[in-house]
């Protein structure tokens, strides 16, 4: 939301209204009931419950059955998310209506970015809307819901990856959002990796004709290598 936005200021003010207006009522949906009646929705709030008491040590029979897992695998940061809007609002029923919120926030203004990132018609924007009231949303799979936002993120930051330098503060950027990305869904992540790889062989084929000297593109390479390989060693 940071990103999309420092670029608030080129947009029509007309646009903006309309867009976070049908963003807000594409979210009624989510105050019909206390909880939201997803298929898998009580196992992550339980999931994010056991998290909790694994940390706070307040239960020894959880300790008995439950520990982490030292292997680094996705399908954590709805969980952690729940977890963390539990403990700032005490409340479960909140924590869920908190993450379902920036779900149907993030995925709208994500599909924005990455249609500016590629030049398209930002009124093309709107036809994110109905996605977000999706099928695996509707049954609860909400890792892998936030996992499309991560991968529209970081689509629209690396789409011109190979065309221009990129400082390190952007390279971490980019990094950060692999990072959450994987920890989102690793079907997504590695879905995001075979896009986002084909998509750059026309600007590296373009590159390697009208270039003399292939130093810059090796150096791009290097950089993208050096970007997903600590995420798929």
């Amino acid at each position: 939301m940071v990103v999309w936005m420092e670029t608030l200021h080129e947009r029509p003010r007309h646009f903006v209204f309309v867009f976070f207006a049908f963003v807000f009522i594409s979210m009624f949906p989510l105050w019909g009931s206390t909880y939201f009646p997803a298929l898998d929705s009580p196992a992550h709030l339980y999931n994010a419950k056991l998290i909790l008491a694994l940390l706070n040590n307040d239960s020894p029979m959880v300790h008995q059955f439950y520990y982490f897992n030292p292997l680094v695998v996705p399908n954590w940061i709805g969980h952690a998310l729940l977890a963390l809007f539990y403990c700032l609002f005490g409340e479960w029923w909140m924590a869920e209506k908190c993450l379902l919120v920036l779900y149907f926030i993030a995925i709208p203004l994500g599909f924005d970015l990455f249609i500016r990132s590629v030049g398209g018609n930002r009124w093309l924007s709107f036809w994110s809307l109905p996605f977000v009231f999706s099928f695996v949303f509707s049954i609860g799979f909400y890792n892998y819901s936030l996992s499309i936002v991560f991968a529209l993120l970081f689509l629209s930051k690396s789409w011109h990856f190979f065309e221009k330098q990129f400082s390190w503060k952007e390279n971490m950027m980019l990094l950060s959002l692999l990072l959450l990305l994987y920890f989102s869904h690793g079907f997504t992540f590695l879905l995001t990796l075979l896009i986002w790889g084909p998509a750059s062989l026309p600007v590296l084929w373009h590159q390697w004709k009208i270039k003399p000297s292939q130093r810059p593109m090796i150096q791009r390479l290097m950089q993208a290598i050096l970007l997903v390989l600590p995420l798929v060693s």
